[in-house]
C-alpha cells in the first residue's frame, strides 16, 4: 500500500478500536437510561492507556513494554473503576475491563507505529 494510503486506514482502524468501549457504554447508557458504569469504565481505561503510552516516553516507537504497561494500566484502572462504583462480580469487571484495555491499547499501538511507519517511509531517501 502507498504511503498516502496507510496513514488514513490505520488511523481510521484505531479510531474505530478506541471508540468501540465507549460506543459500548453509550449503548448500554442508552438502553437503561441509568446505567453509566461502562461508560465511566471506558473513560477510564482510555485515559489511562493513552496517559501509559504517552507519559515518560522515549520515541516515537511504540516498544513491548509499552504496549504491556498501556495494557495493564488500562485494565487495572478499570477494574479499580468497576469495583468503585459498586460492581461485585470479580470475573466480570475482569472480563469487561481486559476487553476495554485490549480495544485500547490495540488502538495505541496501530496509531502510533502507523504514524512512525509512514513517517520512516517518507524520510528515507530512494536508492541511485
Amino acid at each position: 500500500m502507498s504511503t498516502p494510503v496507510v496513514r488514513p486506514l490505520a488511523r481510521a482502524l484505531a479510531i474505530a478500536l478506541a471508540a468501540a468501549p465507549l460506543l459500548f457504554g453509550v449503548v448500554r447508557a442508552a438502553q437503561t437510561r441509568s446505567d453509566f458504569r461502562y461508560l465511566v469504565v471506558a473513560l477510564v481505561s482510555l485515559a489511562s492507556a493513552a496517559l501509559a503510552f504517552f507519559v515518560g516516553r522515549s520515541g516515537r516507537r511504540v516498544t513491548a513494554a509499552r504496549a504491556a504497561l498501556s495494557f495493564v494500566v488500562a485494565t487495572l484502572a478499570g477494574m479499580g473503576t468497576g469495583f468503585v462504583q459498586g460492581a461485585r462480580s470479580v470475573p466480570a469487571v475482569a472480563a469487561v475491563a481486559i476487553a476495554f484495555a485490549f480495544c485500547v491499547t490495540l488502538a495505541g499501538v496501530i496509531g502510533i507505529s502507523a504514524r512512525t511507519a509512514v513517517d520512516a517511509m517518507q524520510n528515507t531517501e530512494p536508492l541511485s
